[in-house]
């Protein structure tokens, strides 16, 4: 493998991973090179809803709370002013809505144009963010009491959507230059984008689920 071109991948990938990071969690009062995520664009909004009732932490609670869960997450699609195009969760909680979904027969599976699987609630996919660059720690965090969030975006030029320079790609890439003098070669990758909430009801949070048993602090 071309190492310059691998090393360059490997960075391309960790500058994704850090937008989806600032989607969710940014936060422009605490990094100025950053923006405000969808955490802070909607909280304390009528779409910001509170699911720490819920519990889904075990087989047995799914089977005791899904309807009560499915409900509230109905109820806070309700609150969106349209049909979101994806939920956004982590891993663990993806799992769970799966586990309800499939006892309430809502959950389906279908391949997108490249042969991944995509999963549904419903007809709306539900997408795993992944993990923050360079770690193992979820972008949509789990609390030391097991409690996550769960998004709802409605993608659109009236709702949320990505922001880029106009006339160039938002990932920019600069490779080493090899013909100058130096035992060290600098390469750069630099993403120019941010994300916009037109309308506050293109989003949505069911806020505090219960998913596991927590861990000590």
């Amino acid at each position: 493998e071309n190492e310059v071109t691998f090393q360059l991948n490997q960075k391309i990938k960790a500058t994704q991973a850090t937008f989806s990071d600032m989607v969710i969690n940014g936060d422009s009062a605490k990094d100025a090179n950053g923006f405000d995520g969808l955490d802070k664009a909607i909280k304390g909004t009528a779409t910001d809803v509170d699911g720490s009732a819920l519990d889904l932490s075990t087989t047995a609670s799914i089977t005791t709370n899904y309807h009560a869960f499915l409900d509230l997450l109905d109820e806070m699609l309700s609150t969106m002013d349209g049909k979101p195009t994806a939920l956004l969760g982590n891993g663990a909680m993806i799992a769970k809505i799966r586990a309800a979904a499939r006892r309430a027969s809502m959950y389906q599976t279908t391949k997108d144009n490249w042969g991944q699987n995509v999963e549904y609630y419903g007809d709306i996919p539900l997408i795993n963010l992944g993990a923050k660059a360079g770690s193992n720690d979820p972008i949509i965090a789990t609390d030391n009491l097991g409690l996550t969030n769960l998004y709802a975006v409605r993608l659109a030029e009236d709702g949320f959507h990505g922001v880029s320079m106009a006339g160039q790609s938002p990932i920019r890439t600069w490779l080493p230059d090899f013909t100058t003098a130096g035992a060290v070669k600098k390469g750069e990758v630099e993403m120019v984008a941010a994300v916009a909430l037109k309308a506050t009801k293109a989003a949505a949070v069911l806020r505090g689920v219960k998913i596991s048993g927590g861990v000590d602090a």
